[in-house]
Parts: structure tokens; C-alpha cells; sequence
């Protein structure tokens, strides 16, 4: 069957074989011709393929058909296959845009041939850039041309591509090398395809007479990037055009741009005579065309003042030279003002005008007269020029020149004069004053220190009159500029000894004079350290010599001498010593020498060096001479160091006295005793007595005392002292000294009921030593959980003036098992509210207002919860609502008013306005209403929203010329609430004959009431008391005020129109008195005394204004040096919104007019580093402080404080009642850092030091006269033994100081503060005086501050804790770690008896296995750097870490497992035929049949392969490799075999070691046989 069916396949693929041969060079498109497309080159580029990239040809080239391109197509391709590859690069450019040839195909086993037609299509690249042609482009175009015309059309550029590429488009664009003449923006191309440029903006020949455009020729390549672009630049002439305007030309005249503006000249005639041509100042007058074209000008005159003109002046029309023709009279006129008109002689007739004035001088018969203020003055010499000269007087002043001319008078212009000096040394200034003309004017000699010198004044014109000279003497005064000039003082000798002698006279010439002359003499530096062995006279100059010296010293003396003013000069004297007779042998600097040494000090270190200095200067030679017996010590010959020899110890002698001679070379001598000390060592731990610590403290005490720990030290001093801490993050506190412990914060005992304290001794070395010891606190439970609310916002509303209404309860609740909650108001006014302490209700204790607060919040807490913990308060937000309880109150009271009575209806009569307190509508909307007196409401009307008052009706109908008009403004709320206003209205009528009275005199009213305001002027008609029944004439009518009259502040007399009318008499004081009650009696003779309505009661209510400004208060002490300021501070280390000052005005002025709101000047703000609190002027900062640009330093704010906000301004209506006024103050805030602050320490309780602050800066003020800031006032800081303490007795108060006239913050550097710490006699005084100050407290010192040491945290706030229940859940994670932990402690038990195992049989791994070696995997992270490389290999090969696969060694605990790099050794093939009898590898047998793994493997292999156990070692190592090879296919082994042949890149299963030749290393793989088989022997 198998034969039968690969015939059948045999036949099969020979009818397949047919079928295709006879297909062979078919075209697969079935196209006669094909058509391919390849890109243009890119340069000599020919990689690029056709597309598609192969002849469509059936047959395989390589096995079934031959192709070749005719000789048509070699030129530039050759058949690679049946891809056609470009031998030759393609140039579209060329004309080449498609190439035609034919592929011959041929047959193989066949003469058949077929020619195949072939067009390739050649895609053009973008690879030419446009070219300009028609090379320069210039045109030439008038400067007139109008925008938007075109200007040149022959801008064209060729393009060599095809298609979009060859297409152009134009632009124009800038030009950086020309910006001044850069037509860019000038010309524009709008139809970028074309290329035509037009006029884009006006030109401007007088700016720019030619123009270079940028032209830019871009082709359109599809793509941005791939687009090519060429320049080329248009030359554009602007060409001149009459389009400017003549302009004068003068030098000197204000010009703007190129022209000058308002061009003016001058001149002038003398009165009486005719000058002829004038002499034109500044110069000729002269227009020119500014345009290049020099169009010729004509000169006329235009208009003139007086219009006479004319009769007087002629101008040449062409010159423009100005002609006197008439005399002028000085009684006529005084000056002419003449217009010149300069006029180009063209079509257009541009023109431009300049001012002329003429003087009219008189006649100059009489020649100036000078005069100055003193004839004799002074200025310091080196006087810089321009310095005025004074003179002699007491309060001296400047020296002036004044001129005078008997010719002039008042009403004559004074002429200008010139100043004509005898001396070059001083010059007049413009105003007259004589100042210094040249520098450095010197008096000294030998230059002149007196100048006498005549001036005179010079008309300035041509022959000017000049004056008689005056002579003035300038005293030149002395200023200190030459330095004292010392000689070179030749060498001095001396002999040595120690007597005081002179040894020189110095002497200094200073050619200044007076003080300036006066020489004080020093020493300023001698060499050789002997400063303090001369000495000279300040004044003398004697120098002295008061030291001993010895023979062979030199000294160089630098000498200084220095005038009143800090100028000097320096000269050297050199002095030798000589050498005298020997007075003595050395002499020690010291003549006891006291050193510590330490115990552990290293043999040969350095103890001491003493020096001993022979008065002859000989050497000395030292020598021990006592107190060392036990020769611990020796001492340098020469060098008088003093050594260690011996180790020292303590213990055995603490102290050595030593006995040092100095002797010179002649046998004299002297000592020295030397104490030395041996100090301890730390070599000891303190150790903690009375162990183990346990102590028990009831929980929520905060500072408690737990108990006490106790640690002894054996080392002395300071190294036997125990100093004691405990962990920063731990609730406990211990005293460092003591070892006492106290709770830092109160414990809680559902939180932790155990606390095991780690306690750290430490002694009190540099290096110290250190013990711990656990301390075991036990928490007492008390009843300590603080309520708290879960509820963190309650909400209520109330109606205003409601009392005693029960807004809300708040509830809290308490975690103990007794819970105790007593509620209290923590926050809120106290007087508006109240909360019942057992239940928690709140409550108003009076009715709340909405207009002064429409919403409160109060917060309450418990008296049993005071940690300020989240949920230790709520808050209760409070809404208030508006009921309508304030009237209508009218803003201003209206004053009689009179009308005549021919007003028609409409008429305005008057505005009343009223408003009302209420916070919202309608309670607050005001509605007027006219009720009057009798007839009133029927002759007027008033608006109800505006109370407009305005005329009803006809008044000339009514006969009553008096009305009492009663206005009522009511507000919109419920209930309605109203006020009444009342106002006069008098009618003027024409004079008519009154009707007789019939009746007799009354009041209309026995009670009035009327508002004035405070600031109304004396004579004011205050009120006008209406009579009726009015007698005709008005002598028999009398008014008189009988009672209330306080002061006489009023009057009452009878008006013309016979009524009473109440007058003011002296000015009203809101401030002082605000209601007035007077009785007004209306007498008439002749009428009864019964008569009723003949008395009535005036009401006066005085009406404050705004008349008072708003005036800043200042407290003591800080008043009396801040001159009217407010002198702030803020912390470098400030935050945002930190409070800086609180500025505080008062008005007094009342309501509204007196309310204050306050404001910075935003000019003074710079940076927005402050805002001001609008209502309580508490000024706070914006922005933190650490960047604050020096320059702003120190801040000056400027707040405004205004009264009446709702006001007018003051500056726009200064008299209106309603003015707003405001003052303004300067706050200076200085920015403190730590280099400013001073600290004051106290010896008392911060406390009392507090309540003494104002006291403290009175006397530091009046001490210092500067600005005392205190910042602070806190307990005294100290340096313990390794941190900052504080001691709650004493206070350090932080001050810093700023500059009474700068306002500028101090330094401590600053010689101001400098002598409180330095100068001993100014800071004992200070103390004196702050100790006087606070009443006999103790000053004792003033420093610098104590900054932290390390940072210092609070403990925060301990968290609102609730009791915890465990859950199920819970309980089993609990016994499962408890589990866990079990099972790790038997692991740990077991892995010890294993290593114990592992220790004991180590030594006995002396015996080998063979293995076969896994594959090579370096681990680097598991083998010790110092392995041999090669060992490292075999290492890793035996012993594989992450191959689970390796089964053939599994090591256990038995001895032969165990081997060290020691017992390795290596064998290779060569070694196993050389000598296949190894020793070592004998021993392997018994190891192998021990170890079931590998017994249990060679056991398989026995049976299946059959293994000879009886051969020598070697051989079986080879049967047992063979063995495991042939169990798998192809000799592989399984174990290791995880990779296919192909991953091994072509270098098969093995690789070459690099460094060792004899070793290969498979990749996880291991196939037999193999060049070199490696094996390893442990």
C-alpha cells in the first residue's frame, strides 16, 4: 500500500510540473506592457525600488526562466532576480520623465524566448529651488504714490520640477542686515502667484530715500518641510515730492524730530530813533524747504500787535532781513509782536510761521549799577564749581549781585547782562549768586588764601553799557586735606637691658592750618612683637623705649602721625639692640606652668613646651631636675618640649611636679615648677542599681511624677557624672539629673494599660559611654474619657428682640461608665447667650438685633473636655431674623423755607428724605406722606417713594401766607412704624394793605419742636414761630424767650413779616450739649393776660455733622519718640495672615459720622505684602516674608482712617453735613531677623515681667532715645549639658532696637547696641535702670539670643479615643500570628540544632563525590569576590540556586555534603585516560550508596544500562555519563536539556570558557560526546 501511494504522488506533481511550465513568462497582470514607477534620484542616490518592486514575470528566475533588460534599459538598470536595481542615477530635471525598454524572458529546458515591453515612470523629488530671473530688480517711485498701487511686475522665478514643486508662489519678508531700509511692511505682494508689488504703507522720502525688499520665491511641494526657497531683493527709489512745509532754522531752538517747534526771535529799537536793519536774535531769520527739491521762499509779514506795526518794520521779501523804517515812541507801546510768514514760491504755496518780538528800549543815558550783599566772603578751599560763596555774618548767606539802571523803570524789562570777572577763580551765577568757578582751589602754600577781585556788569548787546567795577574779597577756609608729613628717620642703637629711655624726637609738618594743623603721634605696628616695649607721647612725639630688650633684637618702629581730621602718614625708625653684660640666665615666660594630661595619653606625645628667653639673648638649654624619679617625662634640650615616655596611670599617682631648669652657656640659670594633672579616662558604662524598674501612675495626669532611676558611673569627673533621657517620641519626661520620671502628657488607660520605657544613662563625656535599662509603667484606670459631640453644626433661627428663646440643644456624649457632661459657652457673646450646663439648651438671654448682627455662631464645649480635640465643641450657627422695630428717621431737618406766591403748580418746594435702620425690605422701604396744618395738604403734595414736596395748587387763591406742613415717613413693615417731620412755608405776596386785626396775637401752636444742626452759622433762623391774628404794625408785637436759654446760645426777635423768629446767637456743640427746651412768650400790650396760646415750649434738637476728624491714638511709652508714626514689626519667619498691628483712631463725632473704617494707600503697599482690617484696623500680613527685596525694607505703609464711609469726600464738598473726612498716619514695619534681636534677661517669673512690658520700653526708650520693639517675653533660656533648658524663675525679654530717625531696625552690630554688650559702664547703667524700673527686680544681663540646639515638638494633642470590641474576625488573626509565632520559634530551634550538626561534622568532610556538572549560571550576588575565577565556575555548576530541574545531587546534613574551596580539584578527559586510578575518586562509592538520591539514580541506570560497579571509579563516571546520554534522543540530557538547537545562536549546546581552555559550559544544556568533558571531584 505504502508504494502504491507515493506513485500516486509521483504522477501528481508531474502534471503540476506541466501545467506551470506552460505558463512560464506570462505578464501575471495579463497586460502586454508594464508599467513600473520609481522616484527621481536624490543626488547619485540608485537604491530607491520600482513600485512595484519585481517584474510581474510567472517563472522563478533563479530555477525556471532567464530575464534580461535590452540594451535600451542597461543604460540604467540591471535585473537582480526579478527586481529591476538603478545603476545609473535618474535626473527628472533632464527631460527624463519615463524610460522605455523590454525584459527578454527565456525558458530554461526550452528555446523559447519572449520580449516583454517595460515603461518605467520617473516620480519627480522636490530637489531644485526656484531661480530668479530678469536679474537686478530696481524701480524707481514718487514719494506721493498712493497705497495699494502696484509698483513692479517683472518679478518671475523658474522652478526645473514638475508639478506642484515647479510651481512658485512670492512673498516678501524681512531683512536683518538693513532694518532702517528694509521694505518689509512698506510693499506687500498680494497675489502670491504673480509677484506683482504694491504700495503696502505710506512713504516718506524725507525718511527713507530708497527702500531693499526682500522677495522670497517658494515652491509648493506638498510637504512644509521639503519646500525650497530662493531671495533676491527689489531696490525701490523713493523719489522727492513737494509734500513738506518751509521751516524756520535757527541753532538752539526746541526741535521736534528735525523741525523747530515754535520757532520765535528777537530784537530790539531804541525809543526815538530809527536803527535800520535790526540785529535778529538768535540769529538771522531763515526758513528752508525741507523738501529736496529747494523751492525758493518769500518773506512777509502776517499779522502783528499793535496793528501799527506795519508803520514801523519792513521785512525783504527774499533775504527776510527785518527794517526799521519810523521811530518808535516808548509812550506808544513798549514791545511789538510781529507773525513772519514764510511762503514756498510754488502752486502748492506751503508756509510756516515764526514769532518776532521788538523791544522798545529807552533812551541809555545812565550805565548799570552794581551791587552786592557783602564785600567780603568765604567758601571752604576745594570747593566743588557751583558752590555759592557766603559771607560774614552770624547766620551766614549766600553772596548775590544785583543790577540796577537808572534809565529803566518798574514797568521795563530788565536787559540781560554779562558778568565780567578779574579772576577765573569765581564766577556769577544765572540768579546772581557768586559761586566757585574752577576746582580745587587751595589755600595752602603756597597758593593765595584771600582772592580780591572787581566785577562788572555788561549789557548784553553789541556796545552795552557797562558798570563801575565793585571789589569783593573771598576768604578761602581751611579744610582739612594735607596729611602730616614724617621725615625718614635714619637707624638707632641701643644697649639691651630693661631701663626706660628716649631713644628718638619725632616730628610731623601738617601745611593745614588751625586745628586742621594739629599732629597726634602713635605707634602703629612694631616688628619682632615689641609693641609693648615703646611708647611715645601723643603730643611730643618723644618715643621712648619702656621695655627690656635684649642684644641681638631688632625693631622696626612703623611711627604714625594723624591730624584732627584722620589724615596721616607713616614713617619706620629701625632700632638695634647691642649686646650689655650678662645681667642674669633665662628667664621662663610663666614661673608656674599648670598642665592636664590624660591617662590614656600615647608615649612620646607632647606634654608642654616651655619658653625661657635669656636677657642677652643667648639660647638656653633645659633640663628636668626634680619630680621625675619614676621617668614617665624628658624634656627637648633646646626645643623645652616636655614629653611622655612611660604610659601614666591614674590610679597609681594622679599628679607629677616637675622642677625645669633653663641655663645659658655661662652656667646661669633659673626654674620653672611644672603641675601636672592626670585626668581620667572614660573606660566605664554607668550601670543602673535597684533593678528592674517597675512603677505604676494613674492615668490622666499630665506632669506626674512615675518614680525614680538611678545609674552609677566609676569614672571621675565629669565622666563619672550619669545624665539620663528617654525617647523624644515616647509620653514620658525624666529629669536629666535625677533620673526622676514624670508623664510628659496624660496617659490613657483604654488606649495602653503598659508602657515599657527604654532608659538611656549617659555620662558626661565629650565621647560618652552609655547604658539602658527598661522601666515597666503600669496605668491605674480613672474615669477619664472626655465627652464628646458627634454632632460637629448645629442651626437655629430667631426672630429679633425676642428674649429668652430656646434656640437648640446640643448633645455630647461620655465614654466612660459614668458619664459626667456639664456644657458651657466657649465662644460667643455671653450677654446675647446662654446654655443650660445639665442639658445642653441654648438659649437668648436678651433679644438679638439684626441690624448689628444678622447671624452669630457660638461655640460649646464641656468642662470636662478642654483638649481642644476635633469633636471637643460644636458650633452653633445663629440666624437672625429682621422684624421691622426701627422708624423712619429723616436724615436732615428742613429750614423755613419762603415761595413766592406767583409759583405755578409743580413748583419744587423741597426734598425730605428719610431712611430707615432695618436690614431688608419692606421693613426698610420708606413711604412719605403730607398730613400739614388746616389747609396745608390742599396747596401741596409730596411724592411717596422720594418726598419730593411740591406745589398743588394755585396759591394766590389762598389768603393765609403761613403753612406748618406735616410730613409722616413710614417704613413697609409690620407692624408699620412712622415718624413726623414738620416744616414752614411762607408765601411772599405782593405788598398789600393787611387787614385791620380783629383778634388778638397768638401762637399757632403751644408746642414746637425744630432740628438745627451743630455747625449753623450765628444769625441762622433757627425756627419761626407763626402768629396769627398779627398786628399791623409790629411795634406792638414783642417775642421773648423766659425760660432755657443756657448760655444765651439764642435770641428771638419779630420778623418782617411779624412773626417770632428764633435765632441762633452763638455757635451749638453736638459734643457738649444735644437738646435745647426754651419757653417763648408772645407779648402784645393790649391784649389780655388770659389770652390763650400766648406761651409756647420750643424743642431744639442739635443735629451732629461730621465736623470732626477722624484723630489716631498713640499709647505711652511708645508715643513720646514715634513723632506722630506707628512703628510696627513681623518675623522674617513669619506666616500668612499674621497679626502686625493694631491701629486705633477715634471721632468724635456720633452715629454714623463717627464710625471709623480704615484703608491702606495702595501706592505705599508695594508688593501687597499688608492688608487692614476695613472695621478694626488690624493690620496683617499677605505674603510670607522670607523673599522680601532688601530695597522695600524697612516698609512705610500709609493708612487712611475715615469717618462717615457712606460720605461724600471732603475734598469735592467741604461745607455739606454729610462730608466724609479722613487722616492718614505712617505705619513703619520693620522685618526682624535674628541678627536684629537683644535679649533682656530678668531675674523674675515672665508674669510679672509682662505686666511691667510698658515700663521695660519707657526705660530702654529714655536710655537708648530710639525705638524700643519688644517681641516676646518668655522663660530664660540657658545651655544645659546638651540641650537648650529653661528656667520658669527668670524671663529673657526679646527686644530689638530701631533708629529713631531712619526708622530703619538696628543690628547688633551697630555702634547704638553695640555698648549694651560691650561697654562695660553703659550696660551696668542699663541694668540699673530696667532693675529700678520694675521696682527692685534684678536686671543682670543683656545678650544675644539662645537659638534651639535641636528642633523642639510639642506633643500634639492626644486623638478622642472610643473603647474597642474585638470581633470574630479579629480574634482569629489574633491566633493565627500567635500561631505563626509558635511555629517560628520551632523553626529557629531547628535551624540551630542543624547548624550545631553542621559545626560539629565540618572538619570530617574529607571525602568526594563525583557529579555531573549542571550548567554554568554566574550568581555574583552569592559568591565571595576573593574565589578564583575557575573555582567560582565549578562552584556554581555543582551547586545550581534557582534550577528546580536539577535532581541528580540533593545535599543533606550528612558529613560528605559538606566541602569547602579547599578539597576542590578538577579532571579532564585527558586527566581520566591518564590516569584513570585517582585516589580520591575511589571514596565515592561509599558516599553513593549512603545517599538515597543518588543510589536511587545510578541504581535505574544499572538496570537499564547496565552499569559495572566493579570498574575503577573513573570508568564508572564515563558508564554513568553514557548511561544518562542514552536515555534521551540524540545523547541529550534531559535534566538540562531546556533549550532548542536554534537559541544557541549557531554555537551549539557549548560554550568556550574566556579564561579557562580546558572548560566548556553548556547553556542549560549537555550533549555527548563532546570535545573536552568536564567533571568535578569534592
Amino acid at each position: 500500500m505504502m508504494v502504491v501511494r507515493e506513485r500516486r504522488v509521483c504522477l501528481l506533481l508531474l502534471l503540476v510540473a506541466a501545467a506551470v511550465s506552460a505558463e512560464l513568462c506570462d505578464v501575471t497582470s495579463g497586460e502586454t506592457i508594464i508599467i513600473l514607477d520609481i522616484t527621481e534620484s536624490q543626488g547619485t542616490q540608485v537604491s530607491q525600488l520600482t513600485s512595484p518592486s519585481e517584474v510581474p514575470v510567472e517563472g522563478d528566475p533563479h530555477t525556471e526562466v532567464d530575464l534580461e533588460v535590452s540594451e535600451a534599459g542597461k543604460e540604467y538598470f540591471i535585473l537582480n532576480g526579478r527586481r529591476l536595481q538603478l545603476v545609473k542615477p535618474l535626473d527628472r530635471d533632464n527631460q527624463l520623465s519615463t524610460l522605455r525598454f523590454q525584459v527578454s524572458c527565456a525558458i530554461r529546458n526550452s528555446t523559447q524566448v519572449r520580449s516583454i515591453p517595460i515603461i518605467v515612470r520617473i516620480t519627480d523629488i522636490n530637489d531644485n529651488a526656484p531661480v530668479f530671473s530678469g536679474l537686478p530688480y530696481a524701480v524707481t517711485v514718487p514719494e506721493l504714490t498712493p497705497v495699494g498701487s502696484t509698483i513692479f511686475r517683472k518679478v518671475h522665478a523658474e522652478d526645473l520640477d514638475a508639478g506642484v514643486n515647479g510651481q512658485v508662489d512670492y512673498s516678501i519678508i524681512p531683512s536683518s542686515s538693513n532694518p532702517e531700509s528694509d521694505g518689509y511692511g512698506y510693499f506687500s505682494i498680494t497675489l502670491p502667484h504673480q509677484g506683482l508689488v504694491t504700495v503696502n504703507r505710506s512713504l516718506d522720502y524725507e525718511r527713507s530715500s530708497v527702500y531693499y525688499v526682500t522677495i522670497m520665491a517658494m515652491d509648493r511641494a506638498s510637504s512644509a518641510e521639503s519646500r525650497l526657497n530662493a531671495t533676491t531683493t527689489l531696490t525701490v527709489t523713493v523719489a522727492d515730492s513737494d509734500d513738506q512745509d518751509p521751516a524756520f532754522e535757527y541753532a538752539g531752538c526746541t526741535r521736534v524730530g528735525s523741525i523747530c517747534a515754535n520757532p520765535e526771535y528777537s530784537a530790539s529799537v531804541t525809543s526815538g530813533e530809527v536803527s535800520g536793519v535790526l540785529s535778529v536774535n538768535p540769529e538771522r531769520i531763515h526758513a528752508a524747504d525741507l523738501d529736496s527739491l529747494a523751492t525758493p521762499i518769500r518773506y512777509s509779514f502776517m499779522s502783528g500787535r499793535p496793528k501799527t506795526y506795519d508803520r514801523y518794520f519792513a521785512i525783504e521779501p527774499q533775504t527776510g532781513a527785518v527794517t526799521h523804517i519810523a521811530a518808535v515812541d516808548r509812550a506808544v507801546t513798549r514791545k511789538f509782536e510781529i507773525v513772519v510768514k514764510a511762503e514756498e514760491e510754488s502752486e502748492a504755496r506751503r508756509f510756516a510761521t515764526a514769532k518776532l518780538v521788538i523791544s522798545v528800549q529807552g533812551v541809555d543815558s545812565s550805565p548799570p549799577v552794581v551791587t552786592a550783599s557783602s564785600q567780603t566772603g568765604n567758601v571752604n578751599e576745594n570747593a566743588s564749581p557751583g558752590t555759592p560763596v557766603y559771607d560774614d555774618l552770624p547766620q551766614p548767606h549766600p553772596i548775590v549781585l544785583t543790577v540796577t539802571d537808572p534809565d529803566l523803570t518798574a514797568a521795563d524789562e530788565l536787559p540781560k547782562y554779562t558778568w565780567e570777572l578779574t579772576t577765573t577763580a569765581f564766577r556769577v551765577a544765572s540768579g546772581g549768586q557768586l559761586v566757585v568757578a574752577e576746582n580745587n582751589l587751595d589755600r595752602d602754600p603756597p597758593n593765595p588764601g584771600v582772592y580780591t577781585f572787581q566785577i562788572v556788569a555788561r549789557e548784553a548787546r553789541e556796545g552795552g553799557a557797562a558798570s563801575a567795577p565793585i571789589t569783593l574779597t573771598v576768604v578761602l577756609n581751611d579744610v582739612n586735606d594735607n596729611p602730616p608729613r614724617l621725615p625718614v628717620y635714619p637707624p638707632v642703637s641701643v644697649q639691651a637691658g630693661a631701663a626706660r629711655r628716649i631713644i628718638a624726637q619725632i616730628s610731623a609738618k601738617d601745611n593745614d592750618a588751625g586745628e586742621n594743623a594739629m599732629v597726634m603721634y602713635s605707634i602703629y605696628h612694631v616688628s619682632n612683637s615689641g609693641q609693648e616695649k615703646f611708647f611715645i607721647n601723643s603730643t611730643t612725639g618723644e618715643l621712648a623705649l619702656v621695655g627690656e630688650v635684649n642684644a641681638g633684637n631688632q625693631f622696626s618702629i612703623t611711627l604714625r602721625a594723624t591730624d584732627r581730621g584722620g589724615l596721616y602718614s607713616q614713617s619706620i625708625l629701625e632700632l638695634m639692640v647691642n649686646r650689655g653684660p650678662n645681667t642674669g640666665g633665662p628667664v621662663f615666660t610663666l614661673p608656674r606652668y599648670t598642665v592636664a594630661l590624660s591617662e590614656g595619653a600615647a608615649p612620646n606625645s607632647a606634654v608642654l613646651t616651655l619658653g625661657a628667653l635669656d636677657p642677652e639673648g643667648d639660647p638656653a638649654s633645659f633640663s628636668i631636675i626634680s619630680g621625675n624619679e619614676l621617668n614617665h617625662f624628658e624634656i627637648g634640650e633646646t626645643s623645652g618640649t616636655l614629653r611622655l615616655v612611660n604610659p601614666l596611670d591614674r590610679e597609681s599617682l594622679d599628679s607629677y611636679n616637675l622642677v625645669i631648669k633653663a641655663e645659658d652657656s655661662e652656667g646661669l640659670f633659673n626654674t620653672a615648677a611644672v603641675s601636672i594633672t592626670v585626668s581620667d579616662i572614660n573606660d566605664k558604662n554607668p550601670e543602673f542599681i535597684g533593678l528592674p524598674y517597675s512603677f505604676r501612675v494613674d492615668e490622666g495626669l499630665a506632669d506626674a511624677v512615675v518614680g525614680s532611676v538611678k545609674a552609677e558611673d566609676e569614672d571621675s569627673g565629669s565622666n563619672g557624672e550619669v545624665f539620663y533621657s528617654v525617647p523624644e517620641n515616647s509620653p514620658f519626661n525624666i529629669a536629666s539629673n535625677t533620673g526622676e520620671i514624670r508623664t510628659k502628657q496624660a496617659l490613657d488607660y483604654e488606649e495602653k494599660q503598659v508602657h515599657l520605657l527604654v532608659v538611656t544613662a549617659k555620662d558626661g563625656a565629650a565621647d560618652p559611654r552609655l547604658s539602658t535599662a527598661t522601666v515597666t509603667v503600669l496605668v491605674s484606670d480613672v474615669g477619664d474619657e472626655p465627652p464628646v459631640f458627634s454632632q460637629q453644626v448645629y442651626e437655629a433661627s430667631v426672630a429679633e428682640n425676642v428674649a429668652e428663646a430656646s434656640l437648640t440643644t446640643v448633645v455630647a456624649t461620655d465614654p466612660d461608665t459614668k458619664p459626667v457632661i456639664t456644657y458651657v459657652l466657649v465662644s460667643g457673646d455671653s450677654q446675647l447667650f446662654s446654655v443650660e450646663p445639665e442639658t445642653g439648651r441654648i438659649t437668648t438671654t436678651r433679644g438679638l438685633d439684626y441690624e448689628a448682627s444678622p447671624r452669630h455662631t457660638i461655640i460649646v464645649g464641656t468642662l470636662e473636655n478642654t483638649q481642644g480635640g476635633p469633636q471637643s465643641t460644636c458650633s452653633v450657627l445663629v440666624t437672625v431674623e429682621d422684624v421691622n422695630d426701627n422708624p423712619p428717621v429723616f436724615t436732615m431737618p428742613l429750614r423755613p423755607i419762603t415761595i413766592p406766591e406767583a409759583s405755578p403748580p409743580g413748583t419744587l418746594v423741597a426734598t425730605l428724605l428719610a431712611s430707615d435702620a432695618d436690614g431688608t425690605k419692606p421693613n426698610n422701604v420708606v413711604e412719605y406722606e403730607l398730613v400739614g396744618y388746616k389747609n396745608a395738604p390742599d396747596y401741596f403734595n409730596i411724592e411717596n417713594d422720594t418726598g419730593i414736596i411740591t406745589i398743588k395748587t394755585d396759591l394766590q387763591a389762598e389768603q393765609d401766607s403761613d403753612f406748618e406742613l406735616q410730613i409722616v415717613a413710614r417704613d413697609g413693615g409690620e407692624p408699620q412704624l412712622s415718624t413726623t417731620s414738620t416744616a414752614s412755608v411762607s408765601i411772599e405776596r405782593m405788598r398789600e394793605a393787611p387787614a385791620r386785626v380783629e383778634a388778638w396775637a397768638t401762637f399757632t401752636d403751644t408746642q414746637f419742636s425744630v432740628e438745627v444742626l451743630e455747625n449753623a452759622g450765628v444769625g441762622t433762623l433757627v425756627k419761626r414761630l407763626t402768629v396769627l391774628n398779627r398786628p399791623d404794625d409790629g411795634q406792638h408785637l414783642r417775642c421773648a424767650i423766659t425760660e432755657g436759654n443756657k448760655e444765651g446760645r439764642f435770641g428771638i426777635e419779630v420778623t418782617s413779616e411779624r412773626h417770632c423768629g428764633l435765632m441762633l446767637k452763638s455757635p451749638l456743640d453736638f459734643e457738649s450739649v444735644q437738646h435745647y427746651s426754651l419757653r417763648v412768650a408772645l407779648e402784645a400790650p393790649s391784649a389780655p393776660l388770659v389770652t390763650d396760646n400766648r406761651i409756647a415750649k420750643v424743642d431744639i434738637s442739635v443735629m451732629d455733622v461730621n465736623d470732626n476728624k477722624p484723630e489716631y491714638i498713640f499709647k505711652a511709652p511708645y508715643s513720646d519718640y514715634t513723632h506722630g508714626s506707628y512703628f510696627a514689626f513681623v518675623a522674617e519667619d513669619s506666616q500668612i495672615s499674621t497679626s502686625v498691628l493694631q491701629v486705633t483712631a477715634k471721632d468724635e463725632d456720633s452715629g454714623e459720622f463717627g464710625r471709623i473704617e480704615y484703608g491702606l494707600v495702595p501706592e505705599s503697599n508695594r508688593g501687597g505684602y499688608f492688608s487692614i482690617g476695613v472695621t478694626s484696623g488690624l493690620l496683617r500680613t499677605e505674603r510670607e516674608m522670607s523673599s522680601v527685596p532688601r530695597e522695600l525694607l524697612p516698609f512705610n505703609l500709609t493708612v487712611v482712617a475715615q469717618d462717615n464711609p457712606s460720605g461724600i469726600s471732603e475734598e469735592l464738598h467741604s461745607t455739606l453735613p454729610g462730608v466724609s473726612h479722613s487722616t492718614s498716619v505712617s505705619v513703619i514695619v520693620n522685618l526682624v531677623q535674628e541678627n536684629h534681636r537683644l535679649v533682656l534677661v530678668v531675674e523674675a517669673p515672665p508674669d510679672r515681667v509682662k505686666n511691667s512690658r510698658d515700663d521695660l520700653v519707657a526705660v530702654l526708650q529714655e536710655y537708648s532715645n530710639q525705638i524700643i520693639g519688644i517681641e516676646k517675653i518668655e522663660s530664660r533660656r540657658f545651655v544645659g549639658n546638651t540641650s537648650l533648658e529653661s528656667d520658669t524663675s527668670a524671663t529673657d525679654v526679646w527686644f530689638h532696637i530701631v533708629d529713631a530717625k531712619s526708622g530703619k531696625i538696628l543690628e547688633r552690630q551697630h555702634p547704638t547696641i553695640k555698648r549694651f554688650g560691650t561697654d562695660e559702664p553703659d550696660r551696668k547703667t542699663l541694668l540699673f535702670y530696667v532693675t529700678a524700673a520694675l521696682e527692685g527686680v534684678r536686671a543682670t544681663d543683656v545678650r544675644s539670643p539662645i537659638l534651639q540646639l535641636q528642633p523642639v515638638s510639642e506633643a500634639p494633642d492626644p486623638p478622642v479615643r472610643t473603647a474597642m470590641t474585638l470581633e470574630g474576625f479579629q480574634v482569629a488573626l489574633i491566633v493565627l500570628a500567635a500561631v505563626i509565632v509558635i511555629l517560628g520559634v520551632i523553626g529557629i530551634c531547628y535551624i540551630c540544632l542543624q547548624w550545631k550538626r553542621y559545626i560539629r561534622h565540618r572538619d570530617e568532610a574529607n571525602k568526594a563525590v563525583v557529579v555531573v556538572a549542571p550548567p554554568y549560571e554566574r550568581v555574583g550576588s552569592i559568591i565571595e569576590p576573593i574565589a578564583k575565577e575557575y573555582e567560582v565556575q565549578v562552584l556554581h555548576m555543582s551547586v545550581p540556586m534557582d534550577d528546580e530541574s536539577v535532581h541528580e545531587l540533593t545535599l543533606d546534613t550528612r558529613p560528605s555534603h559538606h566541602f569547602s574551596m579547599d578539597n576542590v580539584s578538577y579532571i579532564t578527559k585527558q586527566q581520566l585516560s591518564d590516569d584513570e586510578s585517582s585516589g580520591s575518586s575511589r571514596e565515592v562509592e561509599g558516599v553513593m550508596e549512603d545517599d538515597p538520591s543518588i543510589s536511587g539514580i545510578l541504581h535505574h541506570h544499572d538496570k537499564t544500562v547496565g552499569i559495572d560497579w566493579d570498574a575503577p571509579p573513573g570508568q564508572r563516571h564515563l558508564q554513568h555519563i553514557t548511561a544518562m546520554a542514552s536515555a534521551t534522543p540524540g545523547g541529550r540530557n534531559p535534566a538540562y536539556e531546556h533549550f532548542a538547537d536554534d537559541e544557541d545562536g549557531g554555537e551549539g549546546p557549548l560554550s568556550v570558557s574566556t579564561t579557562n581552555e580546558n572548560v566548556m559550559f553548556g547553556r542549560r544544556g549537555l550533549t555527548d560526546p563532546s570535545p573536552v568533558q568536564t567533571t568535578t571531584e569534592l
